[in-house]
């Protein structure tokens, strides 16, 4: 949805092409499942992910490489995804916004466009309603960034170092205290 639900919602998504087994099914990279992960999240549903076994009761070893690249994924940047409820503007073109249950975090996701995120040089976070902001980090990442309070947003100056060939991978995410 556009917006989150007034109620409890979940998605029901294979991570290839059938529910079922289907020899040579192909399955969605990481970088789709991650995006998917994150626009659920970012809309207050939950993702339920499903892959078929084979005949043996084992997965393709392809799902077994895309659980190992979403978990460490989540292993850097799951404190946006679990406890999170979604937060006004909740999107804007390819950042998706998620608020910590308890205090006043909000976590910006920078969607990559392919597997590695590539990030300009200044990025601006328009969270209308949440006051000043008191530190901005990039989950991941151990360099203090530059960044200003606008009237109803936040301007980051994202290093040269870190637009292309950081290591991030799927999706950026830019933890945000107040």
């Amino acid at each position: 949805p556009d917006k989150p639900l007034d109620h409890p919602w979940e998605s029901c998504i294979t991570m290839g092409n059938s529910w079922s087994y289907v020899p040579g099914d192909h399955y969605k990279s990481a970088d789709q499942i991650v995006s998917l992960l994150v626009k659920i999240v970012s809309r207050g549903g939950n993702l339920l992910m499903n892959i078929g076994p084979g005949p043996d009761g084992d997965w393709d070893p392809v799902a077994y490489d895309r659980l190992k690249q979403i978990g460490d994924w989540i292993q850097i940047n799951g404190e946006g995804i679990y406890n999170s409820t979604s937060v006004a503007p909740y999107s804007e073109g390819n950042v998706y916004y998620t608020k910590a249950d308890k205090g006043n975090t909000v976590y910006a996701f920078v969607l990559a466009d392919k597997d590695e995120v590539n990030l300009p040089g200044q990025l601006q976070f328009h969270l209308t309603g949440m006051g000043k902001a008191k530190k901005v980090s990039l989950l991941g990442v151990n360099r203090k960034l530059k960044w200003s309070n606008g009237t109803d947003d936040v301007a980051v100056n994202i290093p040269a170092e870190l637009q292309s060939k950081n290591g991030l991978l799927h999706a950026a995410v830019f933890k945000i205290q107040y």
